[in-house]
């Protein structure tokens, strides 16, 4: 059964995954910066997006993974900037919160 399943396909996905996380999170908070965003909705709408637009095109560009693999990567690296972002939300980077009582003053 273990043989039908191909861990270093997952590797690679998973792998592009993480580093699209690392790249997405960081964009998605100069968006949310820079646009004002004070909705956690709107910012899970662009952080999706984001991540589909700028995952798939990073992982086709710099990988050999295929269509496929690539929207998997993007998938995971929404997932995982979610994570990263809460995770990382006070230390590296300015909390929703944070943003929307600058905007109010």
């Amino acid at each position: 059964m273990l043989d039908i399943i191909n861990f270093s396909l997952i590797k690679d996905v998973l792998v592009m995954g993480f580093i699209n996380s690392l790249i997405i999170t960081n964009l998605v908070q100069k968006i949310k910066e820079n646009l004002n965003i004070k909705c956690s909705s709107h910012c899970v709408i662009v952080s999706l997006i984001v991540s589909f637009l700028i995952g798939t095109l990073f992982s086709l560009t710099f990988s050999n993974l295929n269509f496929i693999c690539c929207i998997w990567s993007s998938l995971f690296s929404f997932i995982g900037a979610d994570i990263l972002y809460k995770i990382l939300e006070n230390k590296i980077f300015t909390s929703l919160s944070n943003i929307k009582k600058t905007v109010e003053k």
